[in-house]
């Protein structure tokens, strides 16, 4: 079809209502305003309007600018990629998220690397699956490019490890706030940096990165585990800006509360049981939900999955800017290599 110019494709995205009445964020007078007079004769009260825009805006970022992007996203009705026979690099892998997924890759056929701190449930998850047990600490960089060269090829890389470092920010020492900083975000950008020459050089490559909606909104008792995952998800969406012209496809998984260890730990900080109390526990994401996304995101090289996808319209209202820079961008070139030193 004829190729759209950025700007158009912008202004479409900013004029086409989600649906019939609804208007899209940013066209002069606020959407509030807009939108008060047709919710009261709908019989809304006022209190329901501010959420009533909230999910139109929503709507609107992830319809419009997933539509006008179409030139990046892979056609859900496309082919999928094949999983059997390609080597797979998942990194917390020894329980929770990682060992459900793990067995889900396995049963199609990849062969995994499986990396975790050293224990007996890496070995059983290794020993289940079929995989390669690699027991690694990832808050120490200094080995991953051995962790990398040891895996040798890797196909694709899913980095899911991750420590939320519960509590109130004050009370964390600097050592468990380093520990987040490093595990959720500094982890993932030198495994990224180490695998992906290889990928460039075999002509195909994957990076999926799992990060959490508390890096779109800031919940109490998580303020480095927030900043992390939105580093996480900001970084990718540079990398997909970066090699856009390159064979490599990058994902963002962006998740909800799942029932893990991780969210047990979360839910003994009293601001965040209260919050899942008043929430009714649905928050709560079925592991298999998850799993089944994260597959699907893999297999169709999808570059945004957000779980649940009620929690959709929030992620995507965060998710625009970015989105509307990559068609910003597409006419500016996507690279320019160093050429004063060797790069490695």
């Amino acid at each position: 079809r004829a190729e759209i110019p950025a700007h158009d494709l912008l202004h479409r995205a900013r004029r086409r209502p989600a649906r019939d009445s609804v208007l899209p964020v940013g066209q002069g007078i606020s959407a509030r305003h807009r939108w008060r007079g047709s919710h009261r004769r709908a019989g809304q009260p006022p209190d329901r309007q501010g959420a009533g825009v909230a999910r139109a805006a929503g709507r609107a970022a992830a319809v419009d600018l997933d539509r006008a992007d179409a030139g990046d996203l892979r056609d859900a009705a496309g082919a999928v990629v094949r999983l059997a026979g390609r080597r797979l690099l998942l990194t917390g892998a020894s329980r929770g998220i990682g060992a459900a997924l793990a067995d889900a890759f396995a049963a199609r056929g990849a062969e995994l690397l499986l990396v975790a701190r050293p224990s007996e449930l890496l070995e059983a998850v290794a020993a289940r699956t079929g995989g390669t047990a690699l027991p690694y600490d990832l808050t120490e960089l200094d080995a991953l490019p051995g962790l990398v060269e040891r895996a040798g090829t890797v196909d694709v890389l899913v980095n899911n490890a991750g420590v939320s470092g519960v509590g109130w920010f004050v009370d964390r020492t600097m050592a468990e706030i380093d520990q987040v900083l490093t595990v959720n975000l500094l982890a993932p950008v030198h495994l990224c940096r180490l695998v992906l020459p290889g990928m460039l050089e075999r002509g195909r490559g994957q990076v999926v990165n799992l990060s959490s909606m508390a890096g779109v909104f800031a919940p109490p008792g998580l303020t480095a585990y927030g900043a992390s995952k939105a580093g996480l998800s900001h970084f990718t969406a540079g990398l997909r800006a970066d090699l856009r012209d390159d064979p490599i496809t990058f994902t963002t998984v962006t998740l909800a509360s799942v029932s893990t260890d991780m969210d047990d730990e979360a839910r003994s900080y009293g601001p965040l049981r209260a919050m899942a109390e008043g929430s009714k526990g649905r928050d709560l994401t079925p592991m298999q939900t998850l799993v089944s996304a994260v597959v699907d995101a893999v297999e169709r090289d999808r570059p945004e999955v957000r779980v649940p996808t009620a929690m959709a319209p929030l992620a995507a209202m965060t998710n625009a800017p970015r989105k509307a820079g990559r068609l910003l961008f597409r006419r500016v070139p996507a690279k320019e290599p160093r050429t004063d030193v060797p790069i490695t």
